[in-house]
C-alpha cells in the first residue's frame, strides 16, 4: 500500500477504504511472561495466529526434549556411545 500524497485525495480515498483496512487489522500483544495474545479482525487472521502459536508450542517441546536427550548422552561413558 502506498501513502497518497494530496492530502485532498487522501481524504477522498480513506473512507473508501476504511472498511478494507479494518478488515485487515491484527494486534499482537506480548506478556511479561512472552506470552502472545492477540485480537484479529477476521476469522482467517485469528486462524493464522493460533497456528503460529501451535508452532511455537511444538518448538519449544521440541527444545525441552533436545535437552533432555544431550544430558542422556553426555552420561553416558564410552563404551555405551560406541554401541550406539
Amino acid at each position: 500500500m502506498a501513502k497518497i500524497e494530496k492530502q485532498n485525495h487522501r481524504q477522498v480515498a480513506f473512507p473508501k477504504c476504511r472498511a478494507g483496512l479494518f478488515k485487515k487489522v491484527a494486534i499482537i500483544v506480548y506478556s511479561p511472561a512472552n506470552k502472545p495474545f492477540w485480537f484479529a479482525a477476521r476469522s482467517e487472521l485469528s486462524l493464522v495466529l493460533s497456528q503460529v502459536e501451535e508452532e511455537k508450542n511444538k518448538s519449544e517441546a521440541m527444545r525441552k526434549t533436545n535437552e533432555m536427550v544431550k544430558w542422556s548422552v553426555e552420561e553416558m561413558s564410552l563404551l555405551q556411545l560406541q554401541e550406539m
